[in-house]
This record gives structure tokens, sequence and C-alpha cells, in this order.
């Protein structure tokens, strides 16, 4: 007798249970990234800028003349540091006939209107410009050296009693 043995069937391993663990949520993002948020700060800037520069509240002028005068170079400053003193101006090099105190003050100085820092011109002299402006006198600067311009008052003599007497 033939005795047949029945295929064996496979074995099938226990299934494993592993606990449900749900997939992590995301990190909230932001609506805006850092490039953006820095390009908005700049075209936002920019057209402030723009607009008060257009509206006339800021002049390119004198955003640009305090850069060069805050960083003068050191080249340009070395040379005032080793000059010798200049000799003051002749008596009626200059005359200053009028002053107007304010901000800026300005001074009448041989028939031209200057205000501090602004150069002055004289036949004869050069490197003299306006250091202060006081209520009788222009102090002018060369340098190292500085000279006091009284104010006068041209086509105005003293009283002379021999020219016109009171009698």
């Amino acid at each position: 007798m033939d005795v047949q043995t029945p295929p064996k069937q496979p074995v099938q391993p226990a299934p494993v249970v592993v606990p449900y663990c749900p997939p992590p949520e995301p990190e909230p993002r932001s609506v805006f990234s850092v490039p953006f948020i820095i390009f908005a700060v700049f075209v936002i800037g920019g057209a402030g800028i723009a607009g008060a520069i257009q509206s006339g509240k800021i002049s390119t002028n004198r955003l640009f003349k305090a850069a060069k005068a805050a960083a003068p170079s050191i080249a340009s400053a070395l040379p005032a540091l080793h000059t010798a003193p200049v000799m003051p101006p002749k008596a009626g090099t200059f005359t200053v006939t009028s002053i107007s105190l304010g901000q800026p003050s300005y001074a009448i100085i041989n028939g031209q209107s200057h205000a501090v820092g602004d150069p002055v011109q004289a036949p004869g002299v050069s490197g003299w410009k306006v250091g202060r402006i006081d209520d009788d006198r222009v102090w002018l600067q060369n340098g190292s050296t500085w000279s006091a311009v009284p104010l006068t008052e041209p086509g105005l003599n003293p009283l002379n009693d021999t020219l016109h007497p009171l009698n």
C-alpha cells in the first residue's frame, strides 16, 4: 500500500502587531520667508527715500556733501597739521559792511555775502575763510591763524565840529 503524504503547507509566522503611530505633523511654516521679508524692507525703504527726495524733504546734495565732509582723507588732514602760521591780512584787506545773525548767520565781506565756512576772496591774499560770525565782527581763519575783522559802516564819518559848527 502506498501511502501518500499530504504536501506540507508552508508555516506562516505569527503576525507582528505594531502599535499605531500617526505620522508627525509638519511644522507650521510662515507665510513669508526670510528672503521675501528682506526684499520687502528694501523695496519699501527705497520707495520712502525716493519719495522724500522727490518731495524735497531730503536734498541729495546735502547728503553727499555731508558724507564727504564727515570722512576727509588722511592726506588732506596732514598738511594742515604742519602748516606754518600765516601773517594776518593788512588792515583794509577785508571790509565787513553788514552782519545778519541767525541760522545760518551771514556777513557781507568785500561786497559779497558769506556764511561760516565760505572762502573769502581779496586781491593779494588767499586761503582765508569765514570761521565765526559775531554781532560786531567776523573771525577769518587761514590754517591755524585767526583774524578778527570789525563791522564797519562805509560812508559814515564821525562828527567833526570844524566842518559843521553847531552855532
